[in-house]
């Protein structure tokens, strides 16, 4: 009896420390997991929140301060292990339009649009299939289902609400122009771009109005937009699964288990001292 004891002891305590290892050692490689481009990236997307909040509201000497803070930033080369060339290349120059316009003075409109992708771009890194930027999907496809209802209808004003839509679609593709880009969509980008001009060139050319042949080759174009745009964002969340900066989940299925071991051993050494004491090497208690 004595001899079972100490061996359910002995298996609590190596289950115990197994579990306090297992803990101290993931704390350790977390610790030692970090490299300095992660740690680039997360102090670059803290910095393009605060401007954006700065921007939205008019603080025009944070904003300066903050677009000098991510010049040196984006000279850091760990960053370019992320996204893509083009994308950090495109960034930069957003950055140097948002510095020329504060020193020339210029209205908030001028420097607010290179902020809002900004701030799309280096979501497109972070968050995965959650980006904001991924929410462009469905703009765009209304956007295009709008131009198509608009163009078909027999309004007076039909021409210039169907300008109107084409538009606010160009802006929200360039918005989102940088962020596909950031997350390797460049092909499929570049040919939303083309078919974007060549609706682009329609509009021009058909200024008055266009007939019915006319209006088939505009809803061909649409058409092919559309699919495009499903394309770029299949592409994206097939790509971007996982964030490039993880949280490490909590639970470890292994400092679990020999927890649970620790308090089963713990117990029944337990449990066996105190019938050990009760009845110390068999004898009974007569007195019963």
């Amino acid at each position: 009896m004595k001899f079972r004891i100490i061996i359910m002891s002995c298996i609590s305590l190596i289950c115990f420390f197994g579990m306090l290892a297992t803990v101290f050692g993931k704390v350790e490689a977390r610790a030692e997991q970090p490299d300095k481009g992660k740690v680039r990236l997360i102090k670059l997307e803290q910095t393009i929140a605060e401007l954006y909040e700065q921007g939205n509201a008019s603080h025009k000497q944070e904003v300066y301060r903050l677009i000098q803070s991510l010049k040196h930033q984006l000279d850091e080369p760990k960053l370019l292990q992320y996204g893509t060339v083009n994308a950090w290349t495109m960034m930069k120059g957003d950055v140097l339009t948002v510095e020329k316009a504060l020193i020339n003075r210029e209205s908030g409109i001028v420097w607010r649009e290179p902020i809002n992708r900004l701030r799309l771009a280096v979501d497109s890194l972070l968050q995965a299939e959650q980006g904001p930027w991924l929410q462009y999907e469905a703009l765009l496809l209304d956007d295009i289902q709008s131009i198509r209802r608009v163009s078909h209808s027999k309004r007076d004003n039909k021409v210039e609400l169907t300008n109107i839509y084409v538009e606010k679609l160009f802006e929200r593709i360039g918005r989102m122009e940088m962020a596909a880009y950031m997350v390797g969509d460049e092909q499929v980008m570049s040919q939303l771009l083309k078919r974007a001009d060549m609706l682009h060139h329609f509009i021009i050319s058909h200024e008055d109005g266009w007939n019915q042949s006319q209006h088939k080759n505009l809803v061909t174009m649409l058409d092919s937009m559309e699919l495009t745009v499903h394309a770029l964002f299949a592409q994206a969340t097939g790509t971007i699964t996982v964030p490039v900066v993880t949280v490490p989940t909590g639970v470890n299925s292994t400092s679990f288990a020999l927890l649970i071991g620790a308090i089963i051993s713990g117990f029944l050494a337990f449990a066996g001292y105190r019938k050990y004491k009760q009845e110390p090497y068999g004898v009974k208690n007569w007195r019963i």
